[in-house]
């Protein structure tokens, strides 16, 4: 992949303007490559489009406009000059749930030690999005922070500490 980065550069340099892409970063390791564009400006089949076209093999994993991933607009342009004004800071429904069901979880300590399970319903919502994370970092053969928090929940878990799973 080492040599494709500079084919990668001259063809988003010629193609795009720092309004759609803003940057990119190659992982040689993994052999992949992180495009942080502006999913409302610039598709990223389009910009597939134009890697196969130079010969390189592309797959989209995650699509931003699909997921709703927008670039925030205080973080400094590594390539261009791209602000995004539509970032999207809301919490997701699933994050409320979990903590709403880890705080209720906590209250075991105060006697009622039958609340403790209510960390289970906190793991099944605050769980999936982490242990997805982690499914496709230790696909590329790595390990990061979200591994180790699916390994810290689920060994939680196993151990009848629903309160804990919920905290990790």
């Amino acid at each position: 992949m080492s040599e494709h980065v500079d084919i990668i550069e001259e063809a988003f340099r010629r193609s795009y303007d720092p309004s759609k892409l803003r940057a990119f970063y190659p992982h040689l390791p993994s052999q992949t490559l992180k495009v942080e564009h502006n999913p409302l400006m610039l598709k990223a089949a389009d910009i597939a489009d134009l890697l196969q076209i130079q010969g390189l093999e592309v797959v989209v994993t995650i699509d931003g406009e699909v997921e709703g991933l927008l670039l925030p607009s205080d973080t400094p342009p590594v390539y261009g000059g791209m602000t995004a004004d539509n970032t999207n800071p809301s919490l997701h429904l699933n994050v409320i749930m979990s903590g709403l069901f880890w705080f209720v979880s906590i209250l075991s300590f105060l006697g009622w030690d039958w609340l403790k399970y209510a960390g289970l319903f906190s793991v099944v919502f605050g769980l999936p999005p982490v242990a997805i994370k982690a499914f496709r970092t230790m696909r590329r053969r790595e390990f990061d922070a979200n591994c180790m928090m699916v390994i810290a929940a689920l060994g939680a878990l196993l151990l009848g500490e629903f309160d804990e799973a919920a905290s990790v």
